[in-house]
Order: C-alpha cells, then structure tokens, then sequence
C-alpha cells in the first residue's frame, strides 16, 4: 500500500531547510529534507509513509532561524 501526503511550507528568505519526522515520544523516525538551500518562496515535498505504521507523528520543518512543527496523522 503506498501512503503519500505532501508536506507544504513557505519561506521568507534564502535558507538550508530539514525536515524530519518524530514519533510521539520524540524519537527521530526520518527524514525528509536533510539541510537543503532553498531560496524565498512556496514549496511542497512528497512525504511517503508506507513504512510507518497507523498513529499520530510529529514533522519538524527548521531552517536557520525558526522551527514549526505539525502534526501528521497517519492511516492505512
């Protein structure tokens, strides 16, 4: 079964952007972006979760100077 959803974000300036994904007890489960440059403007990856198993996770956007983090719920 291929699980995909996409991950939209937006960035003000040109910045290196990592985005993983936790579980609900904080442990790093993947990543999706690791320190990539992008420049200002909107952006969507595909976040693939066929390995991950039916739950609630938490997906962490950084970049140089800010963190958001959003929750990804997960359903077969």
């Amino acid at each position: 079964m291929l699980v995909e959803s996409t991950i939209e974000y937006s960035l003000k300036e040109e910045t290196p952007v990592t985005i993983d994904i936790y579980n609900l007890q904080g442990i790093k489960i993947m990543t999706v972006i690791k320190n990539e440059l992008h420049p200002s403007g909107i952006f969507q990856v595909d976040f693939f979760a066929r390995n991950l198993k039916q739950g609630i996770y938490i997906c962490s956007l950084k970049t140089n100077t800010t963190i958001k983090t959003s929750k990804l719920i997960i359903s077969k």
